[in-house]
């Protein structure tokens, strides 16, 4: 699943840097600078991140994107200087600044575009190979039936864990505890 994200993220990066360059938004330096970037950033950093939606939540993946996005826009603005803005502005501009913001953004919202694509043509390749609606039926049951084991696991896992925390809870509590001695070796007689 993960190079399939990483495929549709170039994808995505093909199509966001031909609009671009289009729209004249931005221009690369050179053009092999574009080609990392698409292969790079849209590839692998946000098709990874793609697919790391379940485990992080939308949330986590857009806010790290969102992270990525402003560090690589600040640091091209100081230092790189991979691509530039043709627009005439000061790179210190309050207009600069806000586009650099929007910019951020757009990369937050590029794994979550990465996810949704991924996952139509992953629907859209099981109904092309399954003629039969019975067939497809059965193979979403077989999904669902597989993500309820993991699930299983998963809660059995943190059971044991609870439980390893319960007995160490009480080992604890038993030490804590005074010792108490029975009544005849306290006045050092036996019994």
């Amino acid at each position: 699943m993960v190079w399939q994200c990483i495929l549709v993220g170039m994808a995505i990066g093909v199509i966001a840097e031909l609009v671009a360059r289009i729209l004249h938004v931005w221009i690369f330096r050179h053009w092999s600078l574009a080609l990392l970037n698409i292969v790079l950033l849209y590839g692998v950093v946000m098709g990874g991140l793609a697919s790391l939606i379940r485990p992080l939540g939308v949330v986590g993946v857009f806010g790290t994107a969102v992270l990525i996005g402003s560090i690589g826009e600040l640091a091209n603005l100081q230092f790189l200087h991979f691509w530039k803005f043709p627009d005439g502005r000061s790179d210190g501009s309050g207009a600069r600044a806000a586009m650099i913001v929007v910019i951020s953004l757009l990369w937050g919202a590029v794994p979550l575009m990465v996810s949704e694509v991924q996952r139509g043509l992953r629907q859209a390749s099981v109904r092309a190979t399954m003629q039969d609606p019975v067939e497809y039926l059965d193979a979403r049951e077989r999904t669902l039936l597989e993500k309820q084991e993991g699930l299983q696991q998963r809660l059995h896992e943190i059971e044991s864990r609870l439980q390893a925390l319960r007995t160490r809870r009480e080992r604890e509590l038993y030490k804590s505890r005074p010792r108490q001695t029975h009544p005849a070796h306290r006045d050092g007689r036996e019994g």
